[in-house]
This record gives C-alpha cells, sequence and structure tokens, in this order.
C-alpha cells in the first residue's frame, strides 16, 4: 500500500477543475489540471468508466459536491489552494474491502488533521493495480485551514502501520523505518532508500571519489549503446567495463533492463532508466529488436552469483571439459614449498631414512602453525592500515573543506566591500553597471578557486592511492625469512624444509616491517580449537545441499499426498438462504384459502358498482381479509423462525464447524509444507551460491582453512566464518579476484559459443 499526494500545478484555485478532471474521459490530455480545483478532481474520480464506486461526506451528493466545497472554502481568505488530492494505491496482492478502503482514507485524513473536512473518495479499477482517489477540502467545518504540516511523513508512517496491521508487505520510506523494525523483529533499522543527490551534495561527493555507481558509469554506458549495433555488440562493449545488461522481472512480468557488475542481484547497478531514456527497453528493442531469450536464460540463471558458473556445471561440451581440467590443474599447481606429491616420494625417503616420516609431520606442523601466525598478522595489517588510511583521508579532507570555506569567506568579503564603495560613490544606471562587473569578477574567481581545489584535492587522492599500493603486508616467505632473522626456531625449519632457504644464512625480509614476534610470543597467542580445509568446507556445503534437497522433495511429496478438503459453506450465507426458505415454506402455508379467494373475486366485483355503499363496505371487508392473512403470516413466521433459530441455527453452526475443522488442518498443513519447500529453494538458490562464490574468492586470495568451524557446523555457522573472513580480505584484493572470475566466465561463455557455432556449421 502506497500513497501520493497531487500537488496544485498552478491557474484556477476552485473546486471546480478537480471535480472535472476525475470526472473526465481523457485522463492523458487533462491529467495536468489535478488539484486545481474541486469539480475537475471529483469528475476525473467519479468518471464512470473509471470509478468502480463512490463514497461522500460532508456533501449531499455528487452533483454539488464541488458547489459545496467551494462555499465551504469561501469561509478562508488566506488559504488560496484548498483542493487536496490524495491517491491511495494497492498492490496486486492487496485486496481490501470497499469499508476498509473508506476507512484507510479517513484515516489518513484524521491523521492530516482533515477527520471533519468534506471528501469525494473514488474507487478505480481502470489499471492493473486498484486505487482511489480522494479530493479533499482542507478548509474545515470552522473555517480553519490544514497546513498540511509533515504531510508526507505523515502519509508514510500511517500507510505502514495499516499495512502492518493487515500483514502486508510495507513499503519502506525515510520516515517509517522504525516500522519495519518493530514488525520484521529486525535487530537494527533497515537501509533508507536511495534519493536523488542535490548539486552540492553531487559536487562533495564527487571532489571526495564516492559518487553512486550510476554516476560513474553512466559515461561508459552510453557511450556503449550509442556505438553498439546489435545486442551481442552491446554486451560485448560493456562487458569491457564489467557491466552486463539484464532484465528485470518481478511477479513474473517484465519490467524492464538493469545495469550492474554482474548478475548477482547483490552487485552494484541500478535501473536502465537512471541512466538515460535512451537506455530503456523499449528505446533498445526499437533499435536491436527484441531482447535475446539467451540473456533472459543467463539471467535467470546466473543472478544468485557472482559469474554464474556453478549454474553451468551441467554443460559438458569438450571445450568445457577441457577448460575445467585446465583450472582444475592451475589450482592444483605445485607451490614452492610443496616439492612433490607425498604419496610418490615417501616410501624412498623411508627407506633411506626411517626418521625421516617423524621430521616431515613436524615441519608439517610447523608449517600449519606459521600459516597462522601469518593469517593472524596480515589480519592485524589490514585492519589497522583500513583504520589508519581512513583517519588520514579524513583529516586531508578536514582541512580540504577548511580552505575551501576561508577562500568563500575571503571572496564574499571582497565582494561585499566593492558593492559598499559602489553604493556609496555611485547612482543610477552607473551602480548598476557597476554591480555587474563586481558579480563578472567574482563568478570568475570562483570558477578559478573552483578548479584549484579540485585539482590540489585529485593530486591529494593520487597520494592516497600511492600510499595504499606501496604499503602492503609481507608475503609468506618474508614473514618467514623475518622469523628466522628473529631466531625463531620453527620458522627456521620452515624455511629450511618448505621454502628451500639455508638457515644458516639469515636471510632477511626485503621490507622494513618489523620482524615476526618471538617463539615465546607465538606460543602465547590463543591458538583456534577448530578449523577446516576450503576443500572440507565445500563437501560439507555439499552434504547440507543434498540434504535440503532431499528435504524440499520429501515436503513436496508430502504435499502432493495430502487429501484435498471443499472450502466449507459460508455460514451466513446458509443461515440467509435457510430463513429465505422458511419464509417462502410460511407464505405458502398461510396464504389464502380457496374460500378467501372467491370471496376476494366477489368482492372486487362489488368495488365496480354503481352503489357507493356497496362498493365501500366490499373494500373495508377485502382489507379485513388482507389484514387476516397478514397477521395469520406473521404469527406462523415468528414462530418458526423461533423455532429455527432455537434448533436448526446450532445445528447448522455444529455441521459447519466439523466441516471448517478438517478444511483448516488442510490448509494449516498444506501451508508449512509449502513453507518448508520455500526456504529450501531460497537456501539452494541463494545461501549456498553465495557461500561458495565467497569461498572461491577467499581460495584466490591464498586463504586454505577457516576457524571456528567443524565437520558438524550448520549452514548459519559456516556462513557466519565465510563471511567473517571475506570482510577481512582487503576491498581491492577482494574486487580484483572478483574481476578475474568474472573474465574467466566471459572467457567460458566465448569459448561455449563458439563451440555452438562450430556444432551449428556442422
Amino acid at each position: 500500500m502506497i500513497t501520493k499526494s497531487v500537488p496544485a500545478r498552478c491557474g484556477t484555485r476552485t473546486f471546480a477543475t478537480a471535480v472535472g478532471y476525475i470526472t473526465r474521459q481523457h485522463h492523458e490530455r487533462e491529467r495536468t489540471d489535478v488539484g486545481r480545483s474541486f469539480q475537475d478532481g471529483v469528475d476525473y474520480a467519479t468518471a464512470p468508466e473509471k470509478a468502480a464506486w463512490v463514497h461522500l461526506r460532508g456533501v449531499s451528493c455528487l452533483e454539488t459536491a464541488w458547489l459545496e466545497m467551494e462555499a465551504t472554502a469561501a469561509l478562508s481568505s488566506r488559504c488560496r489552494d484548498p483542493v487536496y488530492h490524495l491517491i491511495v494505491a494497492y498492490a496486486k496482492h492487496e485486496h481490501p474491502t470497499r469499508a476498509q478502503m473508506v476507512s484507510d482514507a479517513e484515516r489518513l485524513l484524521k491523521a492530516l488533521g482533515m477527520g471533519e473536512n468534506q471528501y469525494v473518495f473514488a474507487a478505480h479499477m481502470d489499471t492493473d493495480d486498484l486505487h482511489a482517489h480522494v479530493i479533499a477540502n482542507r478548509i474545515g467545518p470552522g473555517g480553519r485551514a490544514n497546513d498540511l504540516w509533515h504531510e508526507r511523513i505523515i502519509r508514510e508512517r500511517v500507510s505502514a502501520e495499516i499495512a502492518a496491521e493487515r500483514g502486508w508487505d510495507i513499503v519502506v520510506g525515510r520516515h517509517n523505518r522504525d516500522i519495519v523494525q518493530r514488525v520484521a523483529q529486525l535487530h537494527e533499522l533497515p537501509s533508507a532508500p536511495e534519493r536523488r543527490l542535490g548539486d552540492g551534495e553531487y559536487r562533495r561527493l564527487h571532489d571526495r571519489g564516492e559518487l553512486p555507481w550510476q554516476e560513474v558509469a553512466r559515461p561508459h554506458v552510453l557511450d556503449a549503446i550509442d556505438r553498439a549495433t546489435d545486442w551481442s555488440d552491446l554486451r560485448r562493449r560493456l562487458a569491457a567495463h564489467g557491466v552486463v545488461v539484464k532484465l528485470v522481472e518481478r511477479g513474473g512480468r517484465i519490467q524492464g533492463l538493469a545495469f550492474a557488475e554482474g548478475h548477482d542481484r547483490n552487485a552494484p547497478g541500478c535501473g536502465a532508466s537512471r541512466i538515460a531514456d535512451r537506455c530503456k527497453l523499449r528505446a533498445l528493442e526499437a533499435r536491436f529488436g527484441a531482447f535475446p531469450p539467451h540473456d533472459e536464460r543467463g539471467h535467470v540463471q546466473r543472478r544468485d552469483g557472482i559469474d554464474g558458473k556453478r549454474a553451468e556445471r551441467g554443460v559438458s561440451g569438450p571445450d568445457d571439459v577441457q577448460l575445467r581440467h585446465a583450472r582444475q590443474a592451475q589450482r592444483q599447481r605445485q607451490r614452492p614449498w610443496n616439492p612433490g606429491a607425498l604419496r610418490t616420494c615417501a616410501p624412498g625417503e623411508a627407506a633411506r631414512d626411517p626418521e625421516w616420516a617423524l621430521r616431515r609431520a613436524e615441519g608439517i606442523a610447523e608449517h600449519a602453525k606459521l600459516r597462522a601466525q601469518y593469517r593472524n598478522y596480515r589480519e592485524a595489517f589490514f585492519a589497522t592500515r583500513s583504520v589508519q588510511s581512513a583517519a588520514r583521508r579524513e583529516d586531508a579532507w578536514q582541512r580540504e573543506r577548511a580552505q575551501r570555506r576561508l577562500e568563500a569567506q575571503r571572496r564574499w568579503e571582497a565582494k561585499h566591500l566593492l558593492r559598499a564603495a559602489v553604493r556609496v560613490t555611485m547612482r543610477g544606471i552607473v551602480r548598476q553597471v557597476a554591480y555587474w562587473v563586481i558579480n563578472s569578477i567574482d563568478d570568475r574567481r570562483r570558477a578559478q578557486e573552483w578548479t584549484t581545489a579540485r585539482t590540489r584535492w585529485e593530486a591529494t587522492k593520487v597520494v592516497f592511492a600511492a600510499e595504499w599500493r606501496v604499503e602492503r603486508p609481507m608475503t609468506y616467505r618474508e614473514f618467514a625469512l623475518a622469523g628466522v632473522a628473529a631466531g625463531d626456531r620453527a620458522s627456521e625449519r620452515v624455511a629450511s624444509q618448505l621454502l628451500g632457504v639455508a638457515v644458516g644464512s639469515r636471510q632477511a625480509p626485503s621490507r622494513s616491517e618489523p620482524p615476526a614476534a618471538s617463539t615465546q610470543e607465538r606460543n602465547t597467542q590463543p591458538q583456534p580449537q577448530r578449523s577446516m580445509s576450503i576443500a572440507e568446507l565445500r563437501t560439507r556445503l555439499a552434504q547440507i545441499g543434498e540434504e535440503i534437497s532431499d528435504l524440499r522433495e520429501v515436503a513436496r511429496i508430502r504435499r502432493g499426498k495430502l487429501e484435498r478438503v471443499t472450502i466449507p459453506p459460508n455460514l451466513e450465507k446458509v443461515l440467509a438462504a435457510e430463513r429465505e426458505a422458511l419464509a417462502e415454506r410460511i407464505a405458502r402455508e398461510t396464504d389464502f384459502t380457496d374460500a378467501e379467494r372467491r370471496h376476494l373475486i366477489e368482492l372486487r366485483k362489488r368495488q365496480r358498482s354503481w352503489n357507493p355503499i356497496a362498493r365501500s363496505g366490499a373494500k373495508s371487508e377485502e382489507q379485513r381479509i388482507l389484514e387476516n392473512r397478514e397477521k395469520r403470516g406473521n404469527a406462523a413466521l415468528g414462530t418458526a423462525q423461533e423455532q429455527f433459530e432455537t434448533d436448526r441455527v446450532p445445528e447448522i453452526k455444529r455441521g459447519i464447524e466439523a466441516l471448517e475443522r478438517p478444511y483448516r488442518e488442510y490448509v494449516h498443513a498444506s501451508l508449512d509444507l509449502e513453507d518448508q519447500m520455500r526456504n529450501a529453494s531460497e537456501t539452494l538458490r541463494r545461501a549456498l551460491p553465495k557461500i561458495s562464490d565467497s569461498l572461491e574468492v577467499l581460495e584466490r586470495a591464498g586463504v586454505l582453512s577457516l576457524e571456528s568451524v567443524s565437520p558438524a557446523s550448520d549452514l548459519k555457522d559456516i556462513g557466519r566464518a565465510v563471511q567473517a573472513a571475506y570482510r577481512s580480505l582487503p576491498e581491492k584484493t577482494a574486487n580484483a579476484i572478483e574481476r578475474d572470475i568474472r573474465r574467466e566466465q566471459r572467457e567460458l561463455e566465448r569459448i561455449r559459443d563458439r563451440s555452438r557455432g562450430m556444432d551449428f556449421d556442422r
């Protein structure tokens, strides 16, 4: 449920315009007149081709509603815009009754301070969504005008309260987030909807390099659209900038196009209309034809992943298998500290040296311990660097802003000093020319200072970026060598056995970072109690996915086996039908007898006699027979109704309740199974691919295992651990890895398209 108030545009401020607007047939031509007068508004809202029904308050009839509103508005001489046009719209799945719609409108008007004012309410069903127009009078019966203070805020909050009371979806606004938090039982306020940037805010964000995604991507998207010749060429040009084009679907209907950095729903992006009007689906289809079905399938398959590779695993072409083997070999390539597989060298080494296995195991354990210490070092380094860089950037921006304010203050003082001198010494047209010259000089000075400040801040950002690139952590090799330089025995063994560095060389690290902590300090660090490798986590996620799929299949089978129960009849309708049948039966039983009918026929003949006394007597006799029949019927009907209410009504209620009980059980069981299926599908479609994508990023970032997880951990624990590790990665590193993943996916799609083309040629 959403609401909107239509302000008066300009021109006539009469109720006649508003009434006429909502009753005219040509809506598009007359829509700019809304809010001008009561007549146009009421005419549009109550038009027969639009209005399903009309409700009035404070006016006698629809034909004179605008006149009565004009008369009431004349009580206030200060209010120049007495027409208040309110639109209340409901979603497709919201089906309010007539009483609820009127109650919603009156509740909104009462919250706005117009609880006693006149209004005309018209419900419209001429569009896909049910909506209603309310033409209200801002002037109350006492002649006091409502000022509409915080009108938009009040509408947002009242609409949210109504939706929460009826179990509808709440449209999140900037002023009803506390209601959404209370209804949805969230731990924190939901994010506020985006709003358009003002000129000043746009300039500030541009100077700080923090513009929204659509502002940064707009030139690249517009350049690709202007140069493209078809849909494939457009996708290729957008892919060069890491942007994809996809369809937006809601409720099974195509809403338009969207541009984003990936097919993931959480990927940064925006609708096509936010870029430009020529980017909309209708404009592009007019140039390139219908949107390719391939893109629609790709959007459905890849919308929940970073690159959609898991949705494409079912494809088994020769090029796909070759590329998959190449990527697997790349992941399993030999590392510098892993000279060969243990399975091949263990027999020979054990034959030559019986204690080789023990020393090898000790070296591997020390290597794992040193890797854990290196991971802690990297997390601490990135956390400290992020805080320090953010603080330095904020300090630099504060200094820049202070300098800009000082320059603006000096420019303002100089301008006003010159204007004061001109005001004292000059008169007439000469003074106006001098003012114009001063304003021109001030504009040129402002432009020069703006260019200088912008260049200065861009240079500062370049310095920050250079410092960010220079300040990077030690590699694992350098970390181990730093431990060797500090005299750590574990680092020496790792360097000698796994890294191939001579222990006696004491090779120092190539960076200026402080050496690693001593052995005693490392031993005092808390060691994790549980850990799992990335491969084990993938195995566990696959097992969880199979379990959830089995649960969903079981729920689907159980729901299919449920015995359908028909909807029981409505108690009120059954009782109304029984009472109507009872009244008809009593009317037949207490009808005139044959003798009374013959007597009535005789009396009607007497009423046509020439004698007035005979006619009067016949009429009186006929009236007496009719009254006797009515009394007899009423008495019999009263007795029958009393007996019906005493005997039949409880029996009917018990019968309907007996029918409602199994129906309620069937509905509850069906809804529970549907919830289980929906939750399982949501987990398989969103949660698992998201965790798998994060694991892919962590694996490429060099993370070998995760702490605080075990083979018995559920999906929530694994998700929390993976997200914590993912957030600990530097933002630039994560973005670079994701770009590599997208690039590989594009290569995979290019190979697949080439293979399909070859198959077609053959």
